[in-house]
């Protein structure tokens, strides 16, 4: 399952107004779902699309840049056989997955976006992609979108909650108090067996690689106990706040 991103929206944005006229390249962070997003993207919005990750592709597409890029038919004929993609004319998505790792492919988006036959979409690492360019010309056709990791509402999302991080907007945008008690339980729900299973898989990891320090998976297997201990006990106190405050309330 891919995780719905507030990111998706601007690339819509992209492809309405500037698809054709500039590549967008998407920087940020590693391990943040740049590649995820950028691919569903791909799959919902276009008939057709090829995605070369230089991470792992770089040996069989190399050639291709240096030998065929001045012959831009030749160059897309032989990148649909390697990949045994069609491209289509205006309905085809190339995507240049980990560009920093190839700066050549970056310098060549001027020509290929030029050509205007496809879309093109790079995703790389913000702070490789400024250290890879001595020997380029950065392209002037892009436009630039930073990715971050999940934000909170995108983690409710996740979890199947589509209704917290909305009744929060509510609140704040018209000057409401929260139902803070009922809105920390709900919360504390979630969070608290996050970390103490985070917590519990440190403990067994760490006692099955190194079983020489055993004390340290004893350690971590005390704070996950502590966290659900401590869980247990501030939703039983929160829980008695709620019925006071419900009893506060019928009795007025």
């Amino acid at each position: 399952m891919v995780l719905k991103r507030k990111i998706y929206k601007s690339f819509l944005d992209w492809k309405a107004n500037w698809a054709g006229k500039r590549a967008l390249l998407v920087q940020g962070a590693r391990r943040i779902g740049k590649s995820t997003i950028v691919e569903e993207f791909a799959k919902n919005e276009y008939e057709t699309y090829i995605l070369i990750n230089f991470q792992s592709d770089l040996g069989k597409v190399e050639q291709l840049f240096k030998n065929d890029i001045s012959d831009l038919d030749t160059f897309f004929r032989n990148l649909s056989l390697l990949y045994g993609k069609r491209l289509i004319e205006r309905k085809s998505l190339i995507i240049f997955d980990e560009v920093q790792l190839f700066p050549l492919a970056r310098q060549s988006i001027k020509q290929l976006v030029a050509d205007g036959r496809y879309d093109y979409i790079e995703t790389g690492s913000l702070i490789t992609l400024k250290q890879n360019v001595e020997k380029i010309l950065i392209p002037s056709e892009e436009k630039s979108i930073n990715m971050y990791p999940l934000d909170f509402e995108e983690f409710l999302w996740a979890r199947g909650d589509i209704i917290t991080a909305d009744i929060i907007r509510d609140c704040f945008l018209n000057l409401k108090p929260l139902d803070v008690y009922k809105l920390n339980r709900k919360i504390l729900g979630v969070m608290m067996p996050i970390a103490a299973t985070v917590f519990l898989l440190l403990a067994i990891i760490v006692l099955i690689a190194i079983p020489a320090i055993w004390w340290v998976s004893l350690i971590l297997f005390g704070i996950a106990l502590g966290l659900i201990l401590l869980c247990i006990f501030i939703r039983k106190y929160i829980d008695k706040k709620i019925k006071d405050l419900e009893e506060k309330e019928h009795n007025n």
